[in-house]
């Protein structure tokens, strides 16, 4: 071990100083053999301070993996390190009853310096039996649990075991520190809800929240063309084509096998074909798995892996170039997207991108999500067929014509992190946002090139990306956008006439509140509920920053305004479908009149015409009859003669339709 010299009096020696940051350095540095992030820094201090810490690091920020696999991967940094580790998980504990002699592996648990546990080992019998043991007790210092946000998930759904963690810590008579790790960490409900799981409560603990935005990567967002059950996906044949080395995330393993035997199909020939398409899931030799993941470390070729969740979280595959999710429901948050993303470790380079694929209706799912129509989304955990609310963050995720900007948003990124002055990023500094997203939504990809690979439709396809559908209660139509207009400027102009005469004559009215701010606040009107929404909406911006309070009460007089102006158009709408039902029942109304007197018309014209044939048909009868009575000497009477006429030429008579009666 290094030998640390603390001061005289280490009692009063605060580590979180710039002599305790000094001395952590060389201490990591002498031990590890590597210079420390300045925010890791920050977390030792505070922690060798007893304060507990949640840091939300993006991943590759060197926190390290979760479960079994990557319990593993901790497990050999900590021996590295020259640190004993014990790794107790079912694969470990079961490896051991089956060994010669048998090995009971909790044996050694009490005199190791770190524990590595699956979440279900926490409500095991051996476990319970340590924790009673007052010696080792004494000599947990710390309990950390990586991959925090997981308890938000996991923890309330197929794993409760992941609820024991929260819960372990009361066990312990010395009450030891307590350290939560996570990438992608969200804020407000999801954020306490994790703080409420591991016993941290405000003003109490160090968060650490950096971005986990990754401008190394672009965002792609394509549509599924294959069903649920198929068996062709002609749309993932461009993950062949490239010399790229390609991770594809299937939600369960019955799809993942089947689009593993779709490209093994259509590989034609690929030198190597068996290690170059293989499957990482649970259901594998462990040793398969292993052999995959060295593979995927080592090989430069090009390759692909069909994996499911178990290689999401945590792993480090270095060489990887591209992601792909694939699934025919939504994502069930956004969460598994950015998980999936980090084991892109470093895209810079490589012209890394993520693509997630979205059902052909995602648009319309979400729409409806978003206007609080409990719309829920097809599950399949355990082979169980189900269904779960379709996320909000996801919804607006699918919708946004820039996902950067509300990824940012969801996980409270800051613009700017602050800039780390390690070796390390001194030589390489971190990827800051470039003046062009290269998102899909505000960089589209060309649907002649997308068709042309057979990648699947750009999601919102076309060279103009789709404008997101608008809740109602909060379109801004231009009638409203004129008068937001008008009472910003006279608020601009109200800041300068208040202010010193030193800026009155340095700045005019427009530098208090720019035009394209205004712009700003307009498209991002109803997200900005607050002073904070609205500092960290127009940073950079010194001169509007102390009137900030007085510009959100101008907001909230807009909002009143603008719900005054809807009720008003409905009244209006309401009024002119009224006055217009209206006139079409009166031109109904009339129509019918005028149709019921071109009938009777019609009728009166039939029988004077009738009556007139009658009269000509009887005369001429009437000679008819005398000559025949004269030649033949008998027959008819003459009004039988021509009641009988009358009879035939009624039933010559036809009726053309729409128009009046005519003789043949």
């Amino acid at each position: 071990m290094v030998d640390v010299h603390l001061p005289v009096n280490e009692k009063c020696f605060t580590f979180s100083s710039p002599e305790g940051r000094e001395l952590c350095r060389r201490v990591i540095l002498e031990q590890l053999g590597y210079g420390p992030h300045d925010y890791q820094l920050e977390g030792v201090c505070k922690a060798l301070d007893g304060v507990d810490i949640l840091a939300i690091t993006p991943t590759g920020s060197g926190k390290t993996g979760f479960e079994q696999g990557l319990i593993t991967q901790k497990a050999k940094k900590f021996t590295a390190a020259r640190i004993t580790t014990l790794l107790i998980n079912k694969d470990t504990t079961s490896a051991g009853l089956i060994a010669k002699p048998p090995i009971n592996i909790w044996d050694a648990a009490p005199t190791t310096e770190v524990l590595l546990l699956s979440p279900e080992q926490l409500v095991s019998p051996r476990f319970e039996a340590l924790l009673k043991d007052k010696t080792y007790q004494a000599r947990v210092v710390a309990l950390g649990v990586d991959e925090a946000h997981l308890l938000n998930t996991w923890g309330q759904s197929f794993r409760r075991d992941f609820e024991q963690i929260g819960l372990m810590r009361a066990h312990f008579d010395n009450r030891p520190l307590l350290i939560g790790l996570t990438a992608t960490l969200q804020r407000g409900p999801w954020l306490r809800s994790v703080c409420h799981f591991l016993g941290l409560h405000d003003g109490q603990f160090h968060l650490i929240r950096r971005s986990n935005m990754r401008y190394d990567i672009r965002f792609v967002f394509r549509t599924v063309r294959s069903g649920a059950r198929s068996w062709a996906f002609p749309e993932l044949e461009w993950v062949l084509r490239g010399n790229r080395r390609i991770i594809i995330f299937c939600p369960t393993i019955a799809l993942g096998f089947r689009v593993a035997t779709y490209l093994h199909a259509r590989s034609n020939g690929l030198d190597g074909l068996e290690e170059r398409i293989r499957m990482y899931n649970s259901l594998n030799w462990a040793s398969y798995n292993s052999e995959t993941l060295s593979f995927m470390h080592d090989d430069d070729r090009s390759h692909v892996t069909v994996a499911t969740d178990s290689l999401a979280v945590g792993i480090n595959v270095a060489g990887t170039d591209d992601i792909v999710l694939y699934d025919t429901v939504l994502p069930p948050d956004t969460d598994v997207i950015l998980q999936k993303a980090g084991r892109i470790r470093d895209g810079r380079e490589r012209k890394s991108q993520v693509v997630i694929y979205l059902p052909k209706k995602a648009n319309s799912l979400a729409q409806s999500a978003l206007d609080g129509h409990g719309v829920t989304r097809k599950t399949g955990a355990k082979g169980k067929t189900g269904s779960a609310l379709v996320d909000q963050g996801v919804a607006r995720l699918v919708l946004a014509v820039c996902k950067v900007d509300v990824l940012n948003e969801l996980y409270d990124n800051p613009p700017i992190d602050q800039p780390c002055l390690c070796p390390t990023c001194m030589d390489k500094p971190a990827i800051t946002r470039p003046e062009r997203c290269t998102c899909s939504g505000c960089s589209p990809e060309d649907p002649e090139t997308v068709a042309e690979i057979g990648a699947g439709e750009p999601s919102g396809s076309g060279h103009t990306p789709k404008a997101p559908a608008i809740p109602a209660a909060e379109r801004i139509t231009r009638t409203m956008k004129d008068h937001a207009y008008e009472r910003l400027v006279r608020f601009r102009k109200g800041l300068r006439e208040d202010c010193d005469e030193c800026l009155q004559d340095l700045y005019p009215p427009e530098e208090f509140l720019p035009d394209s701010l205004i712009d700003t606040i307009l498209n991002k009107f109803y997200h900005l509920p607050d002073v904070p929404a609205l500092r960290k909406a127009l940073p950079g911006h010194p001169i509007l920053e102390p009137h900030l309070a007085s510009l959100l009460l101008v907001l909230d007089e807009l909002r009143d305004h603008f719900d005054v102006m809807r009720t008003e158009a409905r009244v209006q709408k309401a009024a002119r479908a009224k006055a217009t039902r209206d006139l079409k029942r009166a031109q109904r109304e009339e129509a019918s009149v005028g149709e019921t007197g071109a009938q009777e018309h019609e009728l009166e014209a039939e029988k004077s015409e009738e009556g007139s044939l009658g009269e000509d048909s009887d005369s001429e009868e009437s000679s008819s009859e005398s000559s025949d009575s004269d030649s033949d000497g008998g027959g008819l009477s003459s009004a039988g003669n021509a009641k009988e006429r009358d009879v035939e030429v009624r039933r010559l008579m036809i009726r053309i339709p729409g128009g009046r009666f005519h003789k043949p």
